[in-house]
């Protein structure tokens, strides 16, 4: 975690990752309500399509009592606007190879 954001209450994350052989799906909630602020992270991510992908929302708390759907939506739209305000880039897996066969069968 940066240095900068040391003193942010709650680091909610989700991420997906997709690997020829491996695939994670994780998210955590950082002391806030059991699935008030990772999983709507994820869902995000998830609704978008997007894999090989990790979200992070820090939150400072202001004092304000946000209660469980609050956080719910809080943490969804911040999701939302990081992935909307940073892009997406595809990323195509190929791989190269030659045919090679004699001329008569041109």
């Amino acid at each position: 975690m940066n240095a900068h954001h040391s003193d942010a209450n709650h680091n909610a994350y989700a991420y997906i990752i997709n690997g020829r052989r491996n695939f994670a799906v994780r998210y955590d909630d950082d002391g806030e309500p059991r699935g008030s602020a990772g999983r709507p992270v994820l869902r995000v991510i998830q609704n978008k399509g997007l894999s090989n992908v990790v979200v992070v929302v820090m939150r400072y708390f202001g004092g304000i009592k946000l209660g469980y759907d609050g956080l719910v939506k809080a943490y969804g739209d911040a999701a939302s606007l990081v992935i909307e305000n940073a892009g997406v880039v595809e990323v195509y897996e190929t791989e190269r190879f030659e045919v090679a066969f004699p001329y008569t069968y041109c």
